[in-house]
């Protein structure tokens, strides 16, 4: 944001110039004088429309401050022309006569005497004397956009380094139209962003002055913040300190001993009925005796192989082989 802010106070630092617009369908046969206007430079366009009108036979006189002279630079040109076998001829056509008429010579280094087509020429051209005659004609067939320009004053003496800039071609110009977005010297030598020592120490002290504004603003808010939350976190730890009346414990009335709790006394209840006796049930009469089962006849002795011992019968006495002895 600072860094935004420093470059948008640029065109403060370094001077800026807004151009001032013209049209000559508006202005035929007049003459624009550019002290009376007090303009250094403007932009000059044929018509605000989208088209030009028919049949137009316009003439304008432009007229630099006393000593100047002007210099024009087209940014667009669209006038009707047609093709023929050897080239080009204009059907409407522009001309710029050096001098206060009609009758004055054709400004110098024009290719043709009458401008047309669409193809606008990439340099700068230049009066010799204080007035430049601008004529526009049209027939009566379908019409085009028209051309747009700029003109400015300049002087071809020893620039003055505080209001002057001086061209590359060495032409002085205000300098109040350097840096300005257009191009018045016509060689693009004004808007070239070479910037002198001057001119970096204000754009420096531009740019610190925004800093130190933005720090102040920042402390000050910081501050206030802190303030704030300060101010919020006492209120809160007083609100917690303080305990309601209602919610303090009742004092001890026996020291050393802590004070039972008393079940409140709830309303008796009266005794159950007693329920009535109950009856024993009759003795069940006793189930017979079962038979018992016949003895089953023993199994005969099994052969066994020869030189095994045969074990006894069996019999009732657990120890077939005699007691034994004591441990």
């Amino acid at each position: 944001m600072f860094w935004y802010l420093a470059f948008c106070s640029l065109p403060f630092v370094l001077g800026s110039y807004s151009s001032k617009y013209f049209y000559m369908d508006e202005n035929c046969n007049r003459e624009i004088s550019m002290e009376t206007e007090r303009i250094e430079t403007a932009k000059l366009k044929l018509t605000r429309h989208s088209d030009y009108s028919r049949n137009m036979n316009c003439v304008l006189k432009l007229k630099a401050p006393t000593n100047k002279k002007i210099m024009i630079y087209f940014t667009k040109i669209d006038i009707k022309e047609s093709r023929i076998s050897f080239g080009y001829s204009c059907e409407d056509y522009l001309e710029l006569y050096d001098g206060s008429g009609t009758s004055n010579r054709h400004l110098s280094g024009l290719r043709h005497d009458k401008i047309c087509g669409e193809d606008e020429p990439k340099r700068a051209f230049y009066t010799t004397g204080q007035y430049l005659t601008l004529k526009f004609k049209s027939d009566f067939t379908r019409q085009d956009d028209g051309f747009s320009l700029y003109f400015t004053s300049f002087h071809s003496g020893v620039c003055n380094g505080t209001n002057d800039f001086k061209c590359r071609l060495g032409q002085c110009i205000s300098k109040r139209l350097q840096y300005d977005g257009y191009n018045q010297c016509g060689d693009n030598s004004d808007e070239n962003r070479v910037i002198s020592a001057s001119s970096l120490a204000k754009i420096l002290g531009a740019i610190a002055a925004v800093v130190v504004i933005g720090i102040i603003v920042f402390a000050v808010f910081y501050f206030y913040r802190r303030s704030r939350g300060q101010s919020r976190g006492s209120v809160l730890k007083q609100q917690h300190d303080t305990i309601p009346m209602a919610a303090q414990p009742v004092p001890n009335q026996y020291p050393g001993q802590q004070p039972g709790y008393q079940q409140p006394q709830q309303p008796g209840y009266p005794p159950p009925a007693g329920y009535p006796t109950q009856q024993g049930y009759p003795a069940q009469p006793g189930y017979p005796a079962q038979p018992g089962y016949p003895a089953q006849p023993g199994y005969p002795p099994q052969p066994y192989p020869s030189g095994e011992a045969v074990p006894p019968p069996y019999s009732d006495n657990p120890y077939p082989y005699g007691a034994p002895g004591k441990q």
